[in-house]
């Protein structure tokens, strides 16, 4: 489908597989933060909206979620839309979401959020205001003005999410709360990730990540499959030192996984760096202190391995208690806030 709209057109399908990328080159997305493509021009439950200007070139790009996944999560009455990438135009936005709203319509839809995905792959929200180092991985990277764009045509704030860069070093604070909790719940044991049993690995992740984090606001649940596809293809970069579970009477009831970034979080100080990409403690042990045993364990694996710094997030700006635990425990360590948002849009 092509709709010629005053000086743009409306694809359904890019003109070139190159699209996609030369626009994030154009945009000067940091390596880790580059959307990989995802698009089945067949499935009916996804929508691509692309807007070309005159010279061919690709401006402004969204892909709409619907069905399966989505609805199990959300509702019927929900659409997502993922990877938004833009120039500053307005217009261009505009005709995006014009048309991504009308497919969700068709749907049977009354609302759509985003940027996010069912897809554990994609980047979620958009990344606030200006900032003064680059991004990590699996967090968003776009220019400032992706949040005017997205208001300017309609979108309200959904979720704020927060993610915190720390530096490795001595942490009396962690220290001291770690032996606390060993002393009052000497059975708390913690052991490694074994990628020998990797079918098992996953399934006790799937079982205490879903536990943990089902009751918070935009949750997805994680399958065995998905999870095993994400490991392989993080594989290279994946060190059974830096993912490991918390033990208690024998049982897997917390998860704590880091991958060491692949390149610097900031150029000028090419420390080595680790994203903490996956955390949970199953329910049942949740503020018993079991959180503080992970967080210590991966602080001292981090620094026995030569890591300088830590991406830790995201968390939701609901998820009140942890955010202001986290602010506590690493305040003498944070270097840098970082702050995104999902929108949504009701019709």
């Amino acid at each position: 489908m092509s709709v010629k709209i005053g000086p743009y057109s409306l694809e359904s399908e890019f003109r070139d597989d190159t699209d996609f990328d030369d626009l994030q080159d154009r945009l000067g997305l940091h390596p880790l933060s580059r959307r990989q493509l995802h698009f089945d021009p067949n499935n009916q439950e996804t929508r691509l909206a692309a807007v070309y200007a005159d010279d061919g070139t690709l401006i402004s790009v969204a892909f709409g979620e619907s069905g399966g996944a989505v609805s199990a999560s959300f509702g019927d009455d929900i659409t997502l839309f993922r990877d938004f990438l833009s120039v500053n135009d307005q217009n261009a936005v505009n005709i995006i979401r014009d048309d991504l709203r009308k497919w969700s319509q068709n749907r049977g839809a009354k609302e759509m959020l985003g940027p996010m995905s069912v897809d554990l792959s994609a980047l979620r929200g958009v990344r606030m205001g200006t900032h003064t180092h680059t991004t990590a991985l699996g967090l968003p990277d776009n220019p400032a003005y992706f949040s005017d764009l997205l208001e300017g045509c309609g979108f309200l704030p959904a979720q704020d999410l927060y993610s915190f860069r720390v530096e490795i070093n001595p942490n009396a604070r962690i220290a001291k709360l770690a032996n606390y909790v060993r002393k009052r719940h000497p059975g708390i044991t913690i052991r490694n990730f074994d990628t020998t049993a990797i079918e098992s690995e996953i399934a006790h992740v799937v079982r205490i990540y879903n536990d943990a984090w089902s009751d918070h606001w935009g949750f997805i649940p994680l399958t065995e499959t998905v999870l095993l596809q994400a490991f392989e293809a993080m594989q290279p970069l994946f060190k059974e030192e830096l993912a490991f579970f918390v033990m208690i009477d024998g049982v897997e009831q917390g998860v704590s996984i880091g991958i060491p970034n692949p390149t610097p979080l900031d150029p000028e100080n090419p420390v080595k760096s680790v994203r903490g990409m996956l955390f949970g403690v199953a329910r049942e042990f949740q503020k018993r202190g079991v959180d503080i045993m992970l967080i210590d364990n991966a602080y001292a694996a981090c620094q026995s391995n030569g890591f300088g710094e830590a991406e830790i997030g995201w968390i939701l700006e609901s998820n009140a208690s942890w955010l202001a635990q986290i602010k506590s425990v690493f305040r003498d360590q944070m270097i840098a806030e970082n702050h995104f948002r999902i929108y949504q849009m009701q019709f």
